[in-house]
């Protein structure tokens, strides 16, 4: 195998699956983090209030339901910033 037009050996390729798509729908007094159901088994929802380096992501704990189709999680609005991210332990 070759990298850079010379011969390199310890390679590997690694074939790595789309990673599910966060929707966020937000109203006055709700909103909902949802995503699809298929192939997240084992994902969890964790969150925080800033982006800052290094970002201090937390667990969330809500009851995630699932219609078969999506997952997802009802949490209070506030006037905070919030970022959701899925992670795989």
């Amino acid at each position: 195998m070759r990298a850079g037009g010379m011969v390199a050996s310890n390679l590997a390729r690694a074939y790595l699956p789309a990673l599910p798509e966060l929707s966020v729908h937000r109203s006055v007094a709700n909103m909902k983090v949802s995503w699809p159901s298929l192939d997240t088994a084992g994902f969890t929802l964790e969150e925080s209030g800033a982006l800052a380096t290094p970002p201090s992501w937390v667990t969330n704990n809500a009851p995630v339901t699932d219609n078969g189709t999506n997952k997802s999680v009802t949490l209070p609005s506030t006037s905070n910033l919030q970022f959701f991210r899925l992670r795989r332990p």
